[in-house]
């Protein structure tokens, strides 16, 4: 069924309805962090952030409320091997989440448009959710998971495994330890500031719009949201499945997994290192020119 578009006078009268579920009610494989309440009625909202990445105009970031959705569960995602730039299909648990994410979506929001990964596993994901509906989908090439290099196709223990442990560096600090052939983070950023940008670009002021990608691209953005160096990049867990808020420049909620069926937790990294991350890193930048190191997961 389609989802319709309100006209300027409805959007006037009746503010966006919130997400489809009160923060705090989330299962224990999803962690959602609201870091500000709901926009008050009528409002687009407080003093605007001080500062801002060179990769986005000022108007994107008034004009949109993003709407971040990591993939569902791939096949490769089940059995734990880097996928990067491997156009690789979802599993059934992958097909139900997306399901599940479809149902929260329509109720939650009223979508405007969908910008989509051209990958198969996001594709897929967008589809399944958006079933039944008239909401536009857009493949954006700069919506793509990063590239894992030589990682591409081994598991994690099978990379583990390397001389040196070379995934506990990449955990630890991806920026400055990425995987041989690996796509350079810096470069990630910059494609996604244009992604951004474009979407921002091709809406008015209070439409909600839906971005299937991936967990790397989005952790990428949120860390310049957060304003935080490339080396935090895998302190934020988004998992399959799940839905990021971000309301440029302010990020509103993490990794809402609370519409998602339960299924047996994995963890994709070892994370009790994480936290060692160093902290020379300088706060990343969407836009940023290239530099010649980065790294991602799945």
């Amino acid at each position: 069924m389609p989802v319709p578009r309100p006209g300027r006078g409805a959007r006037a009268q009746a503010r966006r309805p919130g997400p489809a579920h009160p923060p705090g009610a989330h299962r224990g494989h999803g962690v959602a962090a609201p870091l500000r309440g709901p926009r008050p009625a009528g409002a687009r909202g407080g003093a605007r952030a001080p500062s801002r990445g060179p990769g986005l105009d000022r108007r994107a970031e008034a004009s949109v409320r993003l709407l971040l959705v990591r993939h569902g569960q791939s096949e490769w995602n089940r059995v734990r091997r880097f996928q990067g730039a491997n156009d690789v299909g979802l599993s059934d648990t992958g097909r139900a989440q997306a399901e599940a994410l479809g149902r929260a979506v329509r109720r939650g929001y009223r979508v405007a448009a969908a910008y989509v990964s051209p990958m198969r596993r996001a594709l897929e994901t967008a589809a399944i959710a958006l079933a039944g509906t008239a909401i536009p989908r857009t493949p954006l090439p700069d919506l793509r998971e990063l590239s894992l290099g030589e990682w591409e196709g081994r598991t994690v223990d099978e990379v583990r495994a390397l001389d040196g442990d070379p995934y506990h560096a990449w955990v630890r600090a991806p920026l400055d330890c990425p995987p041989p052939g690996g796509e350079a983070l810096p470069e990630v950023s910059a494609r996604v500031g244009r992604a951004i940008e474009r979407i921002g670009a091709s809406h008015r002021n209070g439409d909600d719009v839906l971005v299937v990608a991936h967990g790397g691209v989005i952790s990428v953005y949120l860390c310049h949201l957060l304003g935080v160096s490339l080396n935090a990049l895998w302190r934020l867990r988004i998992d399959n499945g799940s839905l990021s808020i971000a309301e440029p420049p302010r990020l509103v909620c993490v990794n809402d997994t609370a519409h998602l069926p339960p299924i047996p937790r994995s963890m994709w990294f070892e994370t009790s290192r994480v936290g060692d991350a160093p902290r020379s890193g300088q706060p990343t930048s969407l836009g940023a020119p290239p530099a010649p190191d980065g790294g991602r997961a799945s």
